[in-house]
């Protein structure tokens, strides 16, 4: 089974990473909100590409890219780079995404060789959609354990989105206009636009990537789990199955409503000055719903508050649906005011994807794999089906009840319209309470859960090479290739310095295996090795995880196999968020206690973690003092 880096940090996201984090979604939807909504008339109308085949085409992309997202995710979670397993899909993604974005507004030519770029470029733009967006969402589930801090990571990316979403209902007209040569949309002013959103996006990413880090980091498994054996428990995880149902539904109703919005706007209400109104309503509604309501989300419960939002969302649509059949569609303000409510309890739409983070903890724990990436693509599956059917759905009705485009409708097409957009997408709505009832896991559960698996991370064993995988940090090989010491480790306790592996299991013989050095202590006062910040204090009170000021990562252990003692030999003087300085003293160890037990009373100083490029060398010291510096970490030249 994998386990999760033992310097795990437990602080509290910072405002600035939350905010930061909510960045990478109003990045994602200026390169795909901008190709969903337009790129349809691109083809038609610029590239000169069919109607019919431009639908097949679109719709044999997103088959595939279907395929392509729980085998993606399948890589990234089984990736390993020092910047952690998703992180690096974003960096040097983003760029890539960006260029094939503009490229799928690009116009080639004409004629057959125009249409089969055309195709491939969008191909490749949504396999690398997958890539970036999948890994961000995957992102959020590894930054943190705590359970408020995954709300409100999914509320700021929510906010995000519904930003970017007012943002190019309001922009992109403007600057179609402004680019073009004439006075109607056309190639020049369709690939300047995805230009200008292509440079804004680029640098978000490179934000969220750089700024948001991943905390949760498995270690590499002994035994390798296969791609089949992933899907196998993926499809065993009920409370992640539940969550593809809900969000299946959840997205048929959003996309559909927003796909067939403006044939109710045009037909029903006659009121194509009111389009934009109607449109982007729902998504200040949101902005304000999720900001209003994102800290009831851990005192409520998520459950609940997914309740309360699938039936405000529901019941608003039916009663615009009852208000237009009743008053002909002449009360506009009234219809106006529930488009906006039902904006307001689109804050539903982020509580799912927090409790994605909940289904993956629950999947660890009972079959004993992480499988976050998979997890996360097969989540994100249901957002693109929802997305990819939910318009079709409502078209397929209203060509049943009589539609014809660009006609004056009758009065069974108007009733048919105002149907589908409020009546069946708000039925949808009610429909998505289903499968949350059987859905399992309350607050008092996914606690219990993570508490188990946090004290099942921190049963170290110091002799696996798992440990020294996991740290991407190495001890000096080649001196000349660095610089001057940048920061400084001091001894943690008085007593004999070594290397780790001259420290022995007591039990199984085995040596310590990783990055730093151990003291053979002579009493057990231990004091901070560095100045930083108390990132963790092991539940039984066996270790201590400090980052220092130059963001140095340190897992202070206390003794050897000791976390089968329940705490009793320790006495922690400290407390998480609090920031230490060298020698100031943070923990007591009863050595006594640690020998009749059996356990060796070595007490480590491992590197788990040093920024990218640094490296930790050891003095030459033989017997320190506390505070006495024994070794240093270097940046390279």
């Amino acid at each position: 089974m994998e386990r999760v880096n033992p310097n795990l940090s437990k602080l509290k996201l910072k405002r600035s990473e939350l905010i930061i984090y909510g960045m990478g979604d109003f990045a994602s939807n200026l390169c795909w909100t901008f190709i969903g909504g337009y790129l349809t008339v691109f083809y038609t109308d610029i590239v000169g590409i069919a109607p019919l085949l431009t639908s097949i085409l679109i719709m044999l992309a997103r088959i595939f890219d279907g395929i392509w997202d729980p085998v993606f995710g399948g890589i990234a979670e089984r990736t390993r780079t020092s910047l952690g397993r998703f992180r690096p899909y974003i960096i040097y993604g983003a760029p890539f995404l960006a260029l094939f974005s503009v490229l799928s507004f690009t116009k080639f030519g004409s004629g057959r060789l125009a249409i089969i770029l055309a195709f491939v470029m969008y191909f490749i733009c949504g396999l690398l959609f997958t890539v970036v967006n999948l890994s961000y969402g995957s992102l959020a589930t590894v930054m943190t354990t705590d359970q408020d801090d995954l709300a409100q990571l999914s509320s700021y990316r929510m906010i995000g989105t519904n930003l970017s979403s007012v943002l190019i209902t309001a922009v992109t007209p403007i600057l179609l206009s402004y680019f073009s040569v004439g006075k109607e949309p056309d190639a020049r002013g369709y690939f300047l636009t995805a230009v200008v959103f292509a440079l804004i996006a680029v640098p978000m990413f490179w934000l969220v990537g750089n700024k948001c880090h991943e905390n949760v980091r498995p270690v590499e498994s002994e035994t390798k789990v296969s791609f089949r054996t992933t899907f196998k428990i993926i499809l065993k995880n009920r409370p992640l199955m539940l969550l593809f149902c809900i969000m299946f539904i959840g997205m048929l109703a959003m996309f559909g409503r927003i796909g067939t919005l403006v044939y109710y706007v045009m037909y029903d209400l006659k009121r194509f000055d009111l389009i934009a109104v109607f449109m982007t309503l729902p998504s200040v509604g949101g902005i304000i719903g999720i900001y209003f309501t994102k800290g009831l989300v851990t005192k409520v419960g998520r459950k609940v508050m997914c309740r309360i939002g699938y039936l405000g969302c529901g019941i608003s649509l039916i009663l615009m649906f009852i208000i237009g059949q009743v008053t002909q569609f002449k009360s506009i303000t009234m219809l106006i005011i529930f488009d906006f409510i039902y904006g307001l309890f689109n804050f539903v739409m982020p509580i799912p994807m927090a409790m994605v983070a909940d289904a993956i903890n629950y999947g660890e724990s009972k079959f004993g794999v992480r499988a976050d990436g998979t997890s996360y693509a097969i989540v994100s599956l249901s957002v693109k089906l929802g997305s990819a059917f939910g318009a079709s759905l409502g078209l397929a009705i209203m060509s049943a009840v009589g539609y014809i485009a660009n006609q004056q409708q009758s009065p069974l097409a108007q009733f048919g319209i105002n149907g589908v957009v409020n009546l069946v997408y708000g039925a949808l709505w009610l429909l998505c309470l289903i499968p949350l009832s059987f859905y399992p896991l309350t607050e008092k559960r996914n606690n219990e859960i993570g508490l188990a698996l946090n004290k099942q991370r921190e049963m170290i064993d110091l002799t696996e090479n798992n440990l020294s995988k996991q740290s991407h940090v190495s001890q000096f090989r080649d001196k000349s290739s660095y610089s001057d010491r940048v920061e400084s480790i001091h001894a943690m306790v008085a007593g004999e310095v070594t290397r780790l592996k001259n420290i022995r299991d007591p039990q199984s013989g085995q040596p310590v295996l990783g990055t730093g050095f151990a003291i053979l202590p002579v009493n057990g006062e231990i004091v901070s090795p560095a100045e930083g910040k108390i990132i963790n204090v092991f539940f039984d009170g066996h270790a201590l995880g400090i980052r220092t000021m130059n963001g140095t990562e340190i897992l202070i252990h206390l003794g050897v196999n000791t976390f089968q003692l329940g705490g009793a030999p320790f006495k922690i003087l400290t407390t998480e968020g609090e920031s230490v300085s060298v020698g100031q003293k943070i923990a007591e160890v009863d050595l006594t206690m640690l020998r009749e037990a059996n356990c060796g009373t070595a007490i480590f100083a491992i590197i788990t973690k040093c920024p990218s490029g640094d490296i930790f060398d050891m003095n030459d010291v033989k017997n320190a003092r506390p505070e006495q510096v024994v070794g240093g970490v270097f940046t390279k030249k």
